[in-house]
């Protein structure tokens, strides 16, 4: 048993000394091994019915071997994990205590095809790229160092930041947005299908006679507007979500 607890203890300090040693000024990819080769990736490359790598400087490096990569133009983590094993990467957002990471960002993730020649000065695809998501559309990620990363979750976020009031006052309205969202997505897909259903039996149901009458249409159209409301409303806090996460690590990092 003593043994054991010795083997443990080598192999936590050998991880903090690999961390200690890591130079974050350099470009450099992280693998799941633990270890670190200093070299630049120009792109992230999924081949159709083929493996996904990186390209780097004269190498190509299988995806599925990479934790973290950095280069001038950010730093990036694997959700392979949390992803069905399909490699992909998120760009840190924030640094600190806990990083936060996202997808979607500039550079992220980005599959092109191995045709793709890349520009030297931002390490971006010229061609091949798909159309760049807004920033706050992707999915957050954290991690503290250089451990595993996890979703952004009120579930796991509601534990790495208790003791800090400010930061479980952001995520707290994090989680009210998150329901909030789902209440008024409900209502909405409820008013207009109501709405619809009550518009096409007004119409259906008016008679072919020679004199003309006009269908009640008042209540159902009062109900297709009152989804749009809903839906709005649904949309603004889905929208807020993402700020509250942000701001809740940020506190934290404070």
């Amino acid at each position: 048993m003593k043994k054991l607890f010795v083997l443990i203890a080598v192999v936590v300090c050998s991880i903090e000394i690999a961390y200690s040693q890591i130079d974050d000024n350099s470009n450099f990819v992280y693998f799941f091994s633990d270890s670190v080769k200093y070299t630049r990736v120009n792109a992230f490359v999924s081949p159709f019915f083929k493996e996904s790598y990186l390209k780097g400087d004269s190498i190509k490096i299988k995806a599925g071997l990479v934790k973290f990569y950095k280069n001038e133009t950010g730093f990036y983590a694997n959700t392979m994990h949390l992803n069905k094993e399909i490699p992909s990467f998120c760009q840190m957002i924030v640094k600190g205590k806990i990083n936060l990471y996202e997808t979607g960002t500039k550079g992220s993730g980005k599959r092109v095809s191995p045709q793709a020649t890349p520009n030297i000065a931002t390490g971006e695809m010229a061609v091949g790229v798909s159309a760049p998501i807004r920033r706050g559309a992707g999915i957050y990620y954290y991690n503290i160092g250089y451990e595993d990363i996890r979703k952004a979750t009120y579930q796991n976020l509601k534990y790495d930041l208790a003791g800090n009031p400010a930061s479980m006052m952001h995520l707290k309205n994090y989680k009210t947005a998150k329901t909030c969202q789902i209440v008024f997505g409900v209502i909405a897909a409820t008013a207009f299908a109501s709405g619809a259903y009550m518009l096409y039996t007004e119409v259906r149901d008016v008679p072919e006679t020679g004199e003309r009458k006009h269908p009640d249409v008042g209540v159902s159209l009062g109900l297709l507007s009152l989804g749009g409301g809903f839906s709005w409303g649904s949309y603004s806090y889905g929208a807020s979500k993402p700020k509250h996460i942000k701001k809740a690590i940020e506190r934290y990092n404070e």
